[in-house]
């Protein structure tokens, strides 16, 4: 499954533009990709990458959903990896981002939010910056999936 999100994720980045995926977009791909995972039967989580604030404590996302967050990314995980527009992550490299682009040494990072949270979307959709829709890259990535699916029957019916 790895390999196949990882091909997801390429196909995307060449379609949208690998800064598409990203800047203010993280948030409704990471929704659209779970949700597909989601559909074939696997448990993806939502995390966040945001400001710290001392006068909050945000620790579920009905806490974010509360307060006016600055949110730096919006990542995917499965299984122990997470992912961006760019492929698989690291906590190392979302720590980069938040120094690079945003001058935070600190910043809080959200993690296992399930799909199902309903303050998840409201989040993404109010707290983000996106402008390409959630329904846009499913409908893409739905349709990859199938792609690559064709190629996987095909190679086993070639084989011997």
């Amino acid at each position: 499954m790895e390999k196949e999100i990882k091909e997801l994720i390429k196909k995307a980045s060449e379609k949208f533009g690998v800064m598409n995926l990203s800047s203010g977009n993280c948030g409704v791909f990471a929704l659209a990709l779970g949700r597909l995972l989601s559909e074939k039967g696997l448990d993806p989580k939502i995390n966040f990458l945001f400001k710290f604030r001392e006068d909050e404590n945000i620790n579920t996302i009905d806490d974010l959903s509360c307060s006016e967050p600055d949110i730096y990314h919006v990542v995917l995980s499965l299984n122990d990896k997470i992912y961006d527009g760019t492929g698989e992550t690291s906590i190392e490299k979302l720590l980069e981002l938040s120094v690079k682009e945003y001058k935070d040494f600190e910043p809080m990072y959200l993690k296992d939010v399930g799909l199902k949270e309903h303050a998840l979307k409201t989040v993404i959709e109010f707290d983000t910056n996106w402008f390409i829709s959630e329904s846009d890259f499913y409908d893409f990535l739905k349709k990859e999936t199938l792609n690559l699916n064709k190629k996987d029957d095909v190679k086993k019916k070639s084989r011997p």
